[in-house]
């Protein structure tokens, strides 16, 4: 899988939602920021909250519970909306998603992960 090679030996970033735990490669994140409302979209999909400005560009906010429906969905002053690069192959895009709680940085060694999921 591309990018595979490129995971082992780096840190990840990771946090909880619902209840799981998730992590995400610490060189994908471009920046941890407090919660602020983001402006809506018209017509855009209920996870889409919105779009926030982030030094001149425009950022997508999703919300993964709300994705994936899970959970109970309230916005805390300790919700922190992670910023990421992503799409190495179409060029580069910026997305930021909803944490609930960041844990800890997880640094795996050569560790055996798993893939990706493609479609995400």
């Amino acid at each position: 899988m591309v990018g595979e090679s490129k995971l082992k030996g780096s840190p990840f970033l990771g946090f909880d939602l619902a209840h799981e735990f998730y992590d995400v490669d610490i060189k994908a994140v471009k920046k941890i920021r407090m919660w602020e409302r983001p402006t809506i979209i018209p017509l855009a999909p209920k996870f889409i909250l919105g779009v926030i400005n982030l030094q001149g560009m425009i950022v997508s906010i999703m919300d993964l519970r709300v994705r994936f429906d899970i959970g109970q969905v309230e916005y805390l002053p300790t919700t922190v909306v992670l910023i990421l690069k992503a799409g190495e192959v179409a060029g580069e895009r910026i997305l930021g998603i909803i944490i609930y709680a960041i844990s800890d940085v997880i640094d795996m060694g050569d560790n055996n992960l798993n893939s990706p999921m493609k479609n995400f």
